[in-house]
């Protein structure tokens, strides 16, 4: 299926705003019940956060990079949009002025065509990038997690004794 521009640029400022809003809560303490399990679960939390602490500013700066990636993104492309639909509106002009506008109407229509397809290659391009990045942060949190349940073990461990 053949997503249109407007399509793409919903799709990327959705994307964006959905990192902003991750990104704005990354690190943060979730809200702690007041119950022995919730004073529990905040303290591992906190014994987690504490562990994390130079992860979660990479990720930050990571997904801060991400932001101003998919800003540049949409920007060009709605500079991108804005110019295939002026070209558009001149082609009709054209066409409106002038019989014998097919030839002229070809060469503007394959020239916005090569824009559509530089706009999928980028966006391509960036989103496999992205993939790539977010695997990564998957595999480091994995590797976090099981070496913070390695701590709490040893933690409970130590304070059975």
């Amino acid at each position: 299926m053949r997503l249109s521009s407007s399509d793409i640029l919903v799709e990327l400022e959705e994307t964006r705003r959905a990192l902003s809003l991750q990104l704005a809560s990354l690190g943060e303490m979730p809200p702690r019940p007041p119950t022995a399990r919730g004073w529990l679960g905040a303290l591992l939390t906190s014994l987690v956060r504490r562990v994390m602490s130079w992860y979660i500013s990479q990720n930050n700066d990571l997904q801060r990079q991400q932001l101003k990636l998919l800003d540049s993104m949409l920007s060009a492309l709605k500079n991108i949009v804005i110019v295939n639909q002026q070209t558009w509106m001149l082609l009709q002009n054209i066409q409106d002025r002038d019989a014998t506008a097919p030839a002229v109407t070809d060469e503007i229509e394959k020239r916005f065509l090569s824009h559509d397809t530089e706009i999928k290659q980028v966006l391509d391009t960036a989103l496999r990038a992205e993939a790539k990045a977010r695997n990564t942060l998957e595999i480091l949190v994995e590797d976090q997690m099981n070496e913070i349940g390695a701590l709490v073990k040893n933690l409970s461990a130590r304070q059975a004794r």
